[in-house]
C-alpha cells in the first residue's frame, strides 16, 4: 500500500510539473514606428521626406506607387491605395481598393522623437514633430519572448 501511495505521489507531482510548463511559439517581431501620411483630398501623397530621428538626419525620396524605397538603414517609404476588407467566411477576407491613398514611412526601432518635413521638390509643404506612444506586443503570448514595441502615427496633410 505504501508503494502505491509513493508511486501515486510521484505521478501527481510529475503531472503538476508538466502542467506548469509553458510552451512558446517562435513568432518573431521587431520594434517599429510607422507613419501613415494621407492627403485630406484622398489623393496620392508622393512626397520626398526629410526626417530627424533622435538626432539622425535621413532623406527619403518620393515613393513610386507600389514600390518600396529604402531611405537609409532601417528606414523605408512606399505609396499605396488603402483597402477596405470584409469577412467572406471560412477565415477569408475580401479586400477592395478604397480610392484613398497613403504614403507610409517605416522606421526600425523605437525612437523617442521624430520630426518630418514633407517636400514637393525642394519646397516644404508640411512639417510635424512626433513623440510616439509605443504599445508592447508579445506575439508568442504572455511570458514568452520576444517583446517588441510598436507605434503607428497617422498624419493627414491638407
Amino acid at each position: 500500500m505504501k508503494i502505491v501511495l509513493v508511486v501515486l505521489g510521484i505521478v501527481v507531482n510529475l503531472f503538476l510539473a508538466c502542467s506548469e510548463h509553458k510552451t512558446c511559439t517562435l513568432i518573431g517581431c521587431n520594434d517599429q514606428l510607422t507613419f501613415q501620411i494621407e492627403l485630406a483630398s484622398g489623393g496620392k501623397p508622393q512626397f520626398a521626406a526629410s526626417l530627424l530621428i533622435d538626432g539622425r538626419t535621413v532623406a527619403c525620396p518620393a515613393p513610386v506607387e507600389g514600390t518600396i524605397a529604402t531611405c537609409d538603414v532601417g528606414v523605408s517609404t512606399t505609396s499605396r491605395e488603402l483597402e477596405s476588407c470584409t469577412s467572406a467566411g471560412n477565415g477569408y477576407e475580401v479586400c477592395v481598393g478604397s480610392g484613398i491613398f497613403a504614403q507610409t514611412i517605416v522606421v526600425a526601432g523605437a525612437p523617442a522623437d521624430v520630426s518630418i518635413s514633407l517636400l514637393n521638390g525642394t519646397i516644404v509643404v508640411a512639417q510635424q514633430d512626433f513623440h510616439p506612444h509605443y504599445v508592447s506586443n508579445q506575439p508568442n503570448g504572455p511570458g514568452c519572448d520576444p517583446i517588441c514595441r510598436q507605434a503607428t502615427e497617422t498624419w493627414t496633410v491638407p
